[in-house]
């Protein structure tokens, strides 16, 4: 199987490169093993430097960079150029507190407890954000120690060769960050080589049960940030324009693709008609165009397959007697177009729909916006928009996410630990937490 470059605009193939056979995944892995020895000794100082002029290179290049995200999976041009920049900064945040995050921690007079890296960990990288994801599961876990190999996805290989080569450009030790093209069926073979020490999965819910399945039968540590159904719950005390417009955001950036994107919008009932009213006004304010040229908000789907199956979960909205209310009409010559569309209903959807397209639900009080909340498998992030104190502790308490936003849009933050519960995941990245995650918490008891 090759990795190709797809424009999804037209569905021309642009590039495509071919798999690594056994021998050379074999030699990948040694020269990762072999660059972990000498990088889990090397200066903080000397690290700092690498990051920073890591950074600087970034900045150096956003436009080429965001260009070749666009051009691989559709994203609008200044989404990209916005992912580029948060590489960027997120190189400068961990340069200038991962050594207070990795510092022993005193736990009494006689015990502390130190971090140390595992060894080689291996990613499974996603095609949504090509960048950004790559680079805050790279960052953080390299800063602990670890050397790195990137399996991307398979329509984003020119990412992952453009993230690789920065990394040697600026003067990372050779392989300390990989990138290797592989087929799926050469992932447990990595996953069970004595070499790997952990894995990390950014992805669909159905790969992380699998990655998990065979990382639990390896004893390999295992890091999950799966899909989303995450709820936009407005109560009737929000600020209903201000929640009108970071719904449209929540829901539409990246063309729907994101699992932290709001999916799920559940509106108290005094304010649901001025909600829907306002929704329907901001969403004929997008433009569906070009990724390329700036201005335009929405373009296509990544891929013809994930177009294809949002058609049939829009198929399965009919079937559940879901009322289409509104849909953004304007005409494109694109390729795997999904135009913004406000759909309302009463039962609870329970699948990610990777798409711009919201679904409505009425709720009578607050109990029962926090009960259909709470009726999903997934688990990743919550936004809540309320100005009052004592729905704000309710929901705090009682919604079932890992994150939960209030009065802001789910998102993620170099500083801000993020991750999900239930279907959505395991372990945490960025921030503190995220630094640690492949590291033995090693005890140091002295008598």
């Amino acid at each position: 199987m090759d990795f190709k470059s797809i424009n999804p605009t037209n569905n021309q193939v642009i590039a495509s490169f071919p798999t690594l056979n056994k021998a050379e995944i074999d030699l990948s892995i040694d020269n990762a093993d072999k660059a972990f020895h000498s990088w889990r000794n090397i200066e903080a100082s000397k690290k700092k430097l690498l990051l920073v002029a890591l950074s600087a290179e970034i900045i150096s290049n956003t436009k080429e960079f965001a260009s070749i995200i666009t051009k691989e999976m559709g994203k609008p041009i200044h989404e990209s150029m916005a992912e580029v920049k948060k590489c960027a900064d997120l190189c400068l945040f961990y340069s200038a507190n991962f050594e207070k995050y990795l510092l022993p921690k005193t736990l009494n007079e006689k015990a502390i407890v130190q971090y140390e890296p595992l060894g080689v960990i291996f990613g499974i990288m996603p095609w949504n954000f090509p960048f950004w994801q790559v680079f805050r599961f790279v960052i953080p876990t390299i800063l602990a120690g670890n050397t790195v190999i990137i399996k991307h996805a398979p329509n984003t290989p020119q990412c992952a060769i453009s993230i690789a080569n920065l990394f040697i450009k600026v003067g990372f030790p050779n392989a300390v960050c990989q990138s290797i093209f592989i087929a799926v069926d050469q992932v447990e073979s990595i996953i069970q080589h004595h070499k790997i020490h952990g894995v990390s999965l950014t992805g669909s819910t159905i790969a992380g049960r699998s990655v998990a399945s065979i990382a639990g039968k390896f004893l390999k540590k295992c890091v999950l940030e799966l899909g989303g159904n995450d709820a936009f719950i407005v109560t009737k005390n929000a600020n209903i324009e201000k929640a009108v417009e970071k719904a449209v955001l929540a829901r539409c950036r990246n063309n729907g693709q994101s699992c932290v994107a709001a999916k799920r919008f559940i509106i108290e009932e005094e304010v649901y008609d001025s909600f829907k009213t306002k929704l329907i006004i901001a969403v004929d304010k997008l433009k569906i165009g070009e990724p390329t040229i700036e201005g335009n908000t929405n373009g296509p789907l990544a891929r013809t397959d994930l177009f294809e199956k949002v058609l049939s979960q829009i198929q399965v909205l009919k079937e559940k007697n879901f009322n289409l209310i509104h849909q953004l009409y304007q005409e494109t010559s694109m390729s795997n177009v999904i135009a913004p569309a406000i759909w309302e209903g009463n039962e609870i959807i329970d699948e990610e729909i990777f798409a711009p397209i919201f679904l409505l639900y009425r709720a009578n009080n607050l109990n029962e916006m926090i009960d259909m909340a709470n009726q999903s498998d997934y688990g990743l992030g919550t936004s809540v928009w309320t100005n009052d104190a004592d729905e704000i502790k309710i929901l705090s308490h009682q919604v079932q996410s890992g994150m939960l936003y209030i009065n802001e849009l789910v998102y993620s933050d170099p500083a801000l630990p993020f991750g999900g519960i239930k279907n959505s995941g395991t372990g945490k990245e960025l921030g503190e937490d995220g630094i640690k995650e492949f590291t033995n918490s090693k005890l140091i008891f002295t008598k």
